[in-house]
């Protein structure tokens, strides 16, 4: 697929390729521990793109284990993933501040 990209579109494909080298070095940054939490996410919100989109979606299932797995890394790890992943750190922190308002903080630690 890869290789019709580039045929065909050059410039998307330089930029495709651009933006993986820069996943690359951020992912090579991350602690053991956070690195398989990340690609887990990025694979789910690459199959449901609107795994963190809508406020709907912000208590479903599958938004809510992620956010458990993500309470349970160390410090350590939390820190590197907010560092290099913004935007993923802010959309889990919605998704804790949601449950925390409702008074059901415990749910997310079970």
């Amino acid at each position: 697929v890869m290789d019709k990209i580039r045929v065909k579109y050059p410039v998307i494909y330089e930029k495709a390729v651009d933006i993986g080298q820069i996943l690359t070095r951020k992912m090579d940054k991350l602690t053991p521990e956070s690195r398989p939490f990340v690609m887990e996410v990025l694979h789910k919100s690459s199959v449901t793109p609107s795994f963190f989109a809508r406020e709907s979606e912000l208590t479903n299932e599958k938004t809510v284990e992620v956010v458990k797995k993500f309470l349970k890394l160390s410090e350590e790890s939390k820190g590197y993933i907010r560092a290099y992943f913004p935007r993923m750190t802010s959309l889990i922190w919605r998704v804790i501040n949601r449950y925390y308002v409702r008074g059901q903080e415990k749910e997310l630690r079970n």
